[in-house]
């Protein structure tokens, strides 16, 4: 059991109390204040426990029954506060959440979760208490549940044999055919390498146009492992690293201007429980530090909070890599430095708590990503960025049918956010109904703007609000986008000025008329003839939108100026 509190940008955090190291925040208690729909006196009411109760509440698992033959168990315990308990939810990292039933005063209940699912193998399941304050505990527990193997089928029983057909007469034997010449013997081919084949098919990387000293890594090469080239490295060096899995292997890159790359395809790390400085797989410590074609699977970390990539340098820029399964995909990012993303992929990180995402960047100067593709955040955002400037274009944000992230996008902080081209679902089992957060802890950017033309954002999930923002929005402007949602959203909430919004040719619709939309594997945010007719724009509002994105980290030149709402100008 952990309370957090978020170190390296506590300039710019909330005023939420917690305890331990890694640059957590209580993400819990602010996705939960938006979760009592947004209503002002709950905002309130959260404002003011904060200012005098910072002591966070007390959690324990005292009672887990057997598990079930179909992966299913029940689980209880205690939960008590100094002042005012507000709620006790559990978590699974292998997917699913909820929130337990509560009994006893407010100060102290006892909690319980009739039917918590498990994953066949190992299962981390956290309950997570909270108070009025939004002050936070919580408890872990693992539980390793294995699916029964299936019975095995009878053996057939044995066909009768055939009667024995009757021998017909000879026939006269033909005259013999000359022999063909014998074909000479194939040769044998050539044992298959054991290496599994990286994905995807190698290609130009950063290091092709990169100069300076160069390492190489992988089997046979000058250095074995990334860790020893990393130990190695000096300012301006280029570090090419074999295609292939690297398990166990963690690093501290200390040198800055690197530009590091998987060679013949990606180099994909496995942290397999292993982790630098307690923080994840990769911690970036140089400035102007270019990562190409690498893979980055499963970082722990003890407090929960480990990241594929910890950046704190400054200038990180991030081409054609993944971060998959990790506690977070990237998490830095210091006042002065720039982020850049480029046709990346984050799918599953998050721990499971709400404290973690996909993407975590702090209060840098500035975010862009572009052609990159954000998915299935457990519990977390898909991206969350506390810059004072956010840029993003023709990338995919989505949760499918099955995904539990909070927000698609979070700007807790405001500041000058520009979004282009980019395509948004949330599902179903979202765990937050709000689909693009913005200054939801305030906004304190010296500009606080939001604008967004030719997105086209799907909401799956029934109800919630499509964008909320408080009424410290300097700007809301809206152009040719597409709002499609589900039992009738909010387009717009938090209070917001009407005299700051700005909005042009924006369709407003039904999620039912895309089909593909919530498909993760091929995602296809098309609309049909319905919604089609309704988008053709009379005029080009913005002659800068030149490349759309019909699949996802795939950029499209179009054939003329764009002429409909929505971020798609033709069939994917």
């Amino acid at each position: 059991m952990q309370v957090r509190r978020s170190m390296w940008w506590l300039t710019q955090a909330m005023a939420v109390l917690a305890a331990g190291c890694g640059g957590n925040d209580p993400e819990g208690a602010d996705a939960d204040a938006t979760q009592i729909e947004q209503t002002g006196a709950a905002k309130d009411q959260i404002e003011r426990w904060r200012r005098f109760d910072t002591i966070a509440p007390t959690v324990n698992i005292d009672s887990l029954s057997a598990i079930d033959a179909t992966g299913h168990v029940q689980i209880s315990g205690r939960a008590a506060d100094n002042m005012r308990l507000w709620r006790v939810r559990w978590y699974n990292n292998r997917g699913g959440s909820g929130t337990a039933a509560l009994s006893g005063t407010s100060a102290s209940v006892t909690w319980s979760v009739g039917s918590v699912p498990l994953q066949s193998g190992s299962n981390t399941l956290t309950v997570v208490a909270e108070d009025l304050a939004g002050n936070s505990a919580r408890a872990t527990t693992v539980l390793t549940w294995q699916v029964p193997a299936p019975a095995p089928s009878p053996a057939p029983a044995p066909s009768p044999a055939p009667a024995p057909s009757p021998t017909p007469s000879p026939s006269p034997a033909p005259a013999p055919s000359p022999a063909p010449a014998p074909s000479p013997a194939p040769a044998p081919s050539p044992s298959p390498s054991p290496s599994p084949a990286p994905a995807p098919a190698p290609g130009v990387t950063a290091c092709d146009s990169a100069s300076g000293r160069v390492l190489q890594v992988g089997p046979g090469k000058s250095f074995a492992l990334p860790s020893a080239a990393a130990a190695a490295a000096q300012s301006g060096d280029v570090v090419k690293i074999t295609a292939g899995d690297y398990r166990g292997d963690v690093a501290t890159w200390s040198a800055s201007n690197l530009t590091i790359c998987g060679v013949g395809g990606r180099a994909r790390l496995f942290a397999d429980g292993k982790n630098a400085q307690g923080k994840g797989t990769w911690v970036v410590a140089g400035s102007n530090v270019v990562i190409d074609s690498v893979e980055f699977h499963d970082s722990k970390v003890p407090d929960q909070n480990g990241a594929g990539i910890r950046t704190e340098g400054n200038n990180l820029t991030v081409k054609n890599c993944g971060f998959f399964d990790n506690e977070n995909g990237i998490l830095g990012g210091d006042p002065g430095s720039t982020i850049n993303i480029e046709r990346s992929e984050f799918a599953r990180n998050g721990f499971g708590d709400g404290f973690t995402h996909n993407i975590y960047i702090g209060p840098a100067d500035r975010l862009n990503v572009v052609a990159s593709y954000f998915h299935e955040a457990k519990i977390g955002h898909n991206l969350k960025s506390r810059a004072k400037e956010t840029r993003i274009e023709n990338s995919y944000f989505m949760d499918g049918p099955t995904g539990t992230s909070s927000y698609l996008v979070d700007f807790p902080n405001g500041g000058a956010v520009y979004m282009r081209g980019n395509l948004l679902q949330k599902g179903p089992n979202a765990d937050n109904s709000i689909a693009v957060a913005y200054a939801q802890e305030g906004a304190n950017k010296p500009v606080n703007t939001l604008e967004m033309v030719h997105n086209t954002v799907v909401v799956t999930r029934s109800g919630g609000t499509f964008i909320n923002a408080p009424s410290s929005t300097q700007s809301l402007r809206l152009t040719a986008n597409i709002f499609a949602g589900t039992g009738s959203p909010t387009l717009i909430a938090g209070g917001v000025a009407n005299g700051s919004i700005l909005q042009q040719n924006n369709v407003v619709s039904s999620a039912s008329n895309f089909s593909g939309a919530d498909n993760v594997s091929v995602p296809n945010f098309w609309p049909n003839a319905t919604l089609l007719a309704q988008t053709t724009l009379s005029s080009v509002l913005d002659a800068g939108y030149t490349k759309d994105t019909p699949r996802p980290m795939v950029l499209r030149n179009l054939s003329g100026p764009a002429i409909r709402s929505g971020a798609l100008q033709s069939p994917p």
